[in-house]
């Protein structure tokens, strides 16, 4: 459920950014995956742009089932980095916490996303815990990370054109993220995973784009102000 619905600031994008992605992936139980995530942020060291770290957690039933928690825990941020806090007004839904406590979401709203400032130091690191009881079909829930450069979502491979650093479908019960990579750099994220041994169902995607528009537009803003 690609739908990255964020209100933010639209600025020019920072240049030469090298990114690398990376997800250690493994099933912790049938309902449970628990991700420790790696991102070479080293290319934003220095920089005077504003970054934020932006989470959602998209129901896909539409009516908040809260069948799905998502904990995101030992944030670090490398040499020269450092977390920040959380916007509130690009927050919204069912979230609680900070990126030094940790942050927590629930699917009891349709859509539930929290953004966070940061200073990238050379490498962001945290790990992502996801226990869900059911899955939703035809939409299934969808959880997605993204990274935010002056209010705008980097330049990613993401397909729905949102910017996303990484996405999880919850078609089964062992799901498996899917990671995009950083077109500014065509630096390729990797991503090694263990215990997963399952074919994810196709995307529905008439249903998945309902609330695409806005962080699309912001995208595109992107695109033609680097021309």
């Amino acid at each position: 459920m690609k739908n990255l619905a964020i209100l933010l600031k639209a600025a020019a994008p920072a240049a030469g950014l090298a990114l690398l992605l990376t997800l250690a992936v493994r099933p912790a139980r049938a309902d449970s995956i628990t991700a420790n995530v790696t991102v070479n942020t080293s290319g934003f060291v220095g920089s005077a742009d504003t970054f934020e770290l932006f989470f959602q957690l998209n129901d896909g039933s539409g009516s908040g089932d809260g069948n799905n928690t998502v904990s995101l825990s030992n944030f670090a941020f490398g040499a020269g980095g450092s977390g920040g806090a959380v916007d509130a007004v690009n927050s919204y839904g069912a979230y609680s916490g900070t990126l030094a406590s940790g942050l927590s979401m629930t699917d009891s709203q349709a859509f539930n996303a929290v953004a966070a400032f940061f200073t990238p130091g050379a490498q962001l690191t945290f790990q992502l815990q996801d226990t869900f009881t059911s899955i939703d079909s035809p939409t299934p829930d969808e959880f997605a990370f993204a990274i935010i450069d002056n209010g705008v979502p980097l330049n990613t491979s993401d397909p729905s054109g949102s910017g996303s650093m990484f996405d999880v479908n919850f078609t089964s019960a062992s799901p498996t993220p899917d990671i995009y990579t950083d077109a500014t750099d065509s630096i390729t994220p990797t991503l090694a995973v263990a215990g997963a041994n399952t074919v994810p169902e196709p995307s529905t995607w008439a249903l998945l784009s309902s609330g695409l528009a806005l962080l699309a537009g912001l995208a595109e803003k992107r695109r033609r102000t680097s021309r």
